[in-house]
C-alpha cells in the first residue's frame, strides 16, 4: 500500500523553506540598502518590516505575491531617492572643491601658470560626471598642489632670505650712522628736478595713502648703477644726463597707471598698481630692466658712450605698513649702490 504522507511532509518543508527564504530576502534588502538620506532610509526599512509582518500573518500565495510587489515598489522608490541624494552630495562636494581651488588660486603667491592651471581644474571638477573623469582630475589636482607646495616653500625661503638681508642692512645703516658717516642723500633741489617726475616728499605722501588704503600695489625702487663712477669720470653734467635718460626709459616702459617719483639723485621710486603675484610683476620689470642700455651723450663737444644699468626691487605694500616700507627702502638705497 502506497502512503501520501511522505509527499505531504515534503511539500510542507518546501513551503516553510520558501517562506524562510522570503523573510531572509526582505531582511537583507532592508539591512543592506544603499545609504541615502537617513530619514528616507528609515521609512524604507519600516515598509519592508511591515511587509514582512503581513507575510507572517497571512501565508497565502496571493498575499505572498502582494507583499513581493510592495517590497519591489518600495525598493524602486528608495533607490530613486537614494540616487538623487548621492548625486546631490557629489555635486555639492564638487562645488566645494571648486570653491577651495578658486580660493587657493586667489590667495596663493604662486606663478601665473599655477593659478591658470588651478582655475582650469576648478571648472573641470565642477562639470565632471564620470568616475574616470573625477579620478583623472584628482591626479592632476594632486600634481598641481605638489607644484604649488614646492613653489610656496621657495617663496618662504626667499622671504626669509630677504628679511635676513634687510635686518643685516638695517644694522649696517645704524652702525654707519653711529660712526658719524653721512646721512642718506638729501631731497632733490628744485633746480635739479626732472620734468614730469615729482620728488621724495610727494612719493612718501602717495606711499602713505596706498598703505593706509590697503591697495593691491607694489613699491618699486630703481637705482642707477655706477653713478659715482660716471660722475667722477665725466662730471655732474653727464651724470645728470644719464639720470634723465634712465628716467625717460622708466616713464616709457612702465604702464600709464604706475606713478614714478625721484627718491634721491640716482634713485627712482614707483607705485605700481598691480594685482598680480610678485613673481609675475618681477618678470614684467625684468623684461624692461634686465638688459643694459647703451647710449651716446654729448659732453663738451665730444661724444661719450655710456652703458646704463640699474639695481631694482619691488616691495608688496600688503605685507608691511608705511613705516616698515620706509625702513626697507632706506636699507635698499643704503646698500644698493652708488
Amino acid at each position: 500500500m502506497i502512503s501520501i504522507k511522505k509527499f505531504l511532509n515534503d511539500d510542507t518543508e518546501v513551503i516553510a523553506t520558501y517562506e524562510r527564504i522570503m523573510h531572509l530576502l526582505m531582511q537583507g534588502i532592508a539591512l543592506h540598502a544603499v545609504d541615502g538620506h537617513p530619514a528616507v532610509r528609515d521609512v524604507f526599512r519600516a515598509k519592508i518590516n511591515e511587509a514582512e509582518a503581513k507575510l507572517g500573518e497571512d501565508r497565502s500565495p496571493a498575499n505572498a505575491l502582494t507583499m513581493t510587489g510592495e517590497v519591489i515598489k518600495a525598493l524602486q522608490e528608495y533607490n530613486q531617492r537614494a540616487t538623487k541624494f548621492i548625486r546631490a552630495q557629489g555635486v555639492e562636494l564638487q562645488s566645494m572643491v571648486g570653491m577651495l581651488t578658486q580660493a587657493m588660486a586667489q590667495i596663493s603667491a604662486v606663478s601665473e601658470m599655477s593659478v591658470t592651471q588651478l582655475q582650469e581644474l576648478q571648472k573641470q571638477i565642477e562639470h565632471a560626471t564620470q568616475l574616470e573623469d573625477i579620478r583623472t582630475l584628482k591626479t592632476r589636482l594632486g600634481e598641481c598642489l605638489v607644484s604649488i607646495r614646492d613653489e610656496s616653500a621657495r617663496h618662504r625661503e626667499e622671504s626669509t632670505r630677504v628679511v635676513a638681508e634687510l635686518d643685516h642692512g638695517i644694522r649696517q645703516v645704524q652702525t654707519t650712522r653711529a660712526e658719524g658717516q653721512p646721512e642718506p642723500a638729501a631731497p632733490i633741489p628744485e633746480n635739479d628736478r626732472i620734468p614730469g617726475i615729482l620728488g621724495r616728499t610727494d612719493a612718501e605722501k602717495a606711499l602713505r595713502v596706498s598703505c593706509e588704503q590697503g591697495a593691491p600695489a607694489y613699491a618699486g625702487l630703481f637705482i642707477v648703477d655706477r653713478l659715482k663712477s660716471i660722475t667722477s669720470r665725466f662730471g655732474n653734467t653727464l651724470a645728470d644726463q644719464v639720470i634723465a635718460f634712465f628716467a625717460e626709459h622708466l616713464l616709457t616702459g612702465l604702464t600709464p597707471q604706475d606713478r614714478i617719483y625721484r627718491w634721491d639723485r640716482g634713485t627712482f621710486f614707483a607705485l605700481l598698481d598691480r594685482e598680480e603675484a610678485p613673481d609675475f610683476v618681477r618678470k614684467q620689470l625684468a623684461r624692461l630692466l634686465s638688459r643694459r642700455l647703451d647710449h651716446t651723450f654729448e659732453i663738451e663737444g665730444r661724444a661719450v658712450a655710456v652703458p646704463i644699468a640699474s639695481t631694482w626691487t619691488i616691495l608688496p605694500l600688503r605685507e608691511s605698513n608705511f613705516s616698515q616700507i620706509l625702513r626697507k627702502i632706506e636699507v635698499f638705497t643704503a646698500s644698493g649702490g652708488n
